[in-house]
């Protein structure tokens, strides 16, 4: 499977010139909600689409988890307001009983921009700040389903460090089912990212996230990952990624790659 997802990439790259993929006549480029977990307060343009996606391979203990597609669509639909619809991913759950395999979740949300855009607006040394709306929708196979609708709030905070760097960071509450007990918990969330533009296209990225706990009984799960973002145009980038956990449930490790596009 990995073969297509660097079939897809290349076919992006060789398809032409780069200018074919300004497809949204906008001046500005584009800023995505990946690779990392820290989603950006930015939100896309009113009447413009944006579609994210990408594959991730991880390894916990003796086992391996693939996931395809990732994909999130992003709809403009007003100044300062973007719906957000998850497509199911593909996933594949190779262990020691046997491997699973099919479609997880898909998911709703909605974007609002809480301060002035666009960036000419911004007041110096006030971040930019963003609400995130979103919840699961139990309509996945039943064996990768998480069985219940999981809420979460988050918001979504930048602020810029002279011309090459920038600091992003969220914090968010989520009230999900866990689905060995089928009981609900509080679950906080938090992470702080470091972007660093390397050239005007090449940018990168470090960044530290964890959660109270991923299940009824669980403990502080904490994550770091960092990676690449290449600005093909300004309507398509492609990204790539590493990081690992910390925690005796959390990943040993994870790779990712993916891409995102507008018009």
């Amino acid at each position: 499977m990995n073969r297509y997802v660097i079939a897809a990439i290349a076919t992006l790259l060789l398809a032409g010139p780069a200018g074919a993929f300004d497809l949204s006549g906008l001046p500005e480029p584009l800023v995505t909600d990946r690779p990392d977990f820290t989603e950006s307060p930015s939100v896309v343009p009113s009447g413009h689409f944006q579609v994210e996606g990408g594959a991730t391979f991880t390894r916990v203990e003796e086992e391996d988890a693939d996931t395809f597609g990732e994909i999130l669509v992003r709809i403009g639909l007003g100044k300062g307001l973007e719906a957000r619809i998850g497509v199911p991913s593909y996933e594949r759950l190779d262990a020691q009983a046997g491997t699973i395999s099919g479609y997880g979740d898909p998911s709703l949300g909605f974007k609002l921009r809480l301060t002035p855009d666009p960036p000419s607006e911004k007041t110096p040394g006030r971040p930019e700040a963003a609400l995130i709306l979103s919840t699961s929708i139990p309509e996945g196979d039943e064996e990768l389903s998480d069985g219940a609708w999981q809420p979460e709030a988050r918001v979504a905070l930048s602020w810029g460090l002279g011309a090459r760097f920038s600091l992003s960071s969220n914090v968010g509450y989520a009230y999900p089912e866990d689905p060995g007990s089928g009981d609900r918990f509080d679950q906080f969330l938090a992470s702080l990212s470091l972007g660093i533009a390397l050239t005007d296209r090449l940018g990168a990225f470090v960044e530290g996230y964890g959660f109270s706990g991923e299940t009824v009984d669980g403990s502080e799960t904490t994550y770091m990952d960092a990676g690449l973002t290449w600005l093909v145009a300004n309507d398509l980038q492609l990204d790539v990624r590493a990081g690992r956990g910390f925690n005796d449930a959390d990943p040993d490790w994870f790779v990712g790659a993916g891409a995102a596009l507008r018009w």
